[in-house]
């Protein structure tokens, strides 16, 4: 995708804008009886949303707000440019397998440029940058429409998080006559969406996702190949750790989005173990930022909670011969932005192996095992190993 260098300038048309959304937002906490309050005062507040560098510093609120305000601005500019939107979403799709999903990239650009504009504006430019290159990796802002109506006033739902409870919400917001997205729900549940008793919004209208991806366009959904396993493991020789079956306990994910259960693995040799180094899997001495996203295990949705699903992904792990490997590994249900990054680690030796992942909820399950003859750690052996815990059940072969 391409994206072109955003100026400094925001206009006036915008900061208006940012006062009415800070401010909706302040009053929809406190309507729905809530102790929250922007932590900054207002027009700190308003400067973060077009700083990267300090949102990237900012308190969890800030950062939940940043991504809010860009979503919900996006959406709005994307009905300007084009009225009929919900005939087209209906007649349209972004991918061949997942219809109705869509990159305001593609969205803004086609119907703003089609329609005789030969450069997006400033304002519209920096929310589709405003997730690149943020806290070291890159989102691409998407919609996603998940439920027809016979409505004209849609609802767009934006997956959130509560610092209070330590858990993933599901905000609703709703357009109002002067063209802007409010917040109307603070937390939905999937009753309130699909029950048999819906919020009127729900039953009457079409419902929207809005979020932002950690990928390309090409890559952002899984494959359902992938997603089957791969059988007999795609050829992938015995000398490599397979997991054989996963069975998740606990989707920690929020109801609107399937949990994204990824694996991050720092291998060693024992010979190559070095006082005072530490090793992540970009390499010895490798920065911080390079590994958070994880490689990808599972995807699982509500109705697949507590399924023992046969995968025979490959972990990556060297278990035979003299090169045999230790591995410290995390398994966790990864999270887009703004979620904290955490790091597991293990001291072998004086060398740190660091694991890294991005995840608001506590990882699935993280060990250090050994897949050599020899164990000089006394390690856990990890061949042929099975662990079953509250959140997690699944064997390594």
């Amino acid at each position: 995708m391409r994206f072109s260098k955003m100026k400094s300038s925001i206009t006036c048309n915008a900061f208006f804008r940012l006062c009415a959304f800070v401010l909706t937002m302040f009053l929809a906490s406190c309507q729905n009886e809530e102790e929250h309050s922007l932590p900054l005062e207002q027009n700190q507040s308003i400067s973060l949303f077009f700083d990267k560098k300090g949102i990237e510093k900012a308190e969890l609120e800030e950062k939940l707000t940043y991504k809010n305000y860009h979503l919900t601005y996006l959406m709005e500019k994307t009905l300007q440019a084009s009225p009929d939107f919900n005939e087209q979403v209906s007649k349209k799709s972004g991918k061949e397998r997942n219809p109705g999903i869509f990159y305001f990239d593609d969205l803004l650009s086609g119907d703003i440029v089609g329609k005789g504009q030969t450069t997006i504006n400033d304002n519209i430019r920096f929310s589709l940058n405003a997730f690149i290159d943020l806290d070291g990796e890159s989102w691409y802002p998407y919609m996603h429409k998940i439920k027809e109506g016979k409505g004209t006033a849609s609802l767009f739902l934006i997956n959130s998080y509560d610092p209070d409870t330590e858990k993933e919400i599901v905000q609703g917001y709703k357009l109002d006559a002067t063209g802007q997205l409010k917040l109307k729900y603070r937390d939905l549940s999937e009753e309130d969406i699909f029950g048999t008793n819906p919020k009127p919004e729900a039953l009457e209208n079409d419902v929207f996702v809005l979020g932002i991806s950690p990928e390309d366009q090409e890559y952002r959904l899984p494959d359902p190949i992938l997603e089957e396993g791969f059988g007999d493991g795609g050829g992938i020789s015995n000398n490599y750790v397979k997991m054989e079956y996963v069975k998740i306990k606990d989707k920690k994910e929020s109801w609107v989005e399937k949990a994204d259960v990824k694996f991050e693995v720092v291998d060693v040799t024992a010979s190559s173990l070095t006082p005072g180094d530490f090793s992540t899997h970009c390499g010895p001495n490798a920065g911080l930022g390079c590994y958070w996203d994880g490689s990808f295990l599972v995807h699982c949705n509500n109705g697949e909670v507590g399924d023992k699903r046969l995968i025979n992904r490959d972990m990556g792990i060297l278990q035979t011969g003299e090169l045999a490997k230790i591995a410290a590994f995390v398994i966790f249900e990864y999270d887009s932005w703004p979620a904290p990054t955490h790091v597991y680690e293990k001291i072998l030796n004086g060398e740190t192996l660091k694991v890294g992942y991005r995840s608001y909820q506590s990882p699935y399950d993280e060990l250090t095992a050994n897949f050599h003859n020899q164990n000089p750690y006394n390690l856990i052996n990890g061949r042929n190993l099975s662990r079953n815990n509250s959140d997690i059940e699944y064997n390594l072969k």
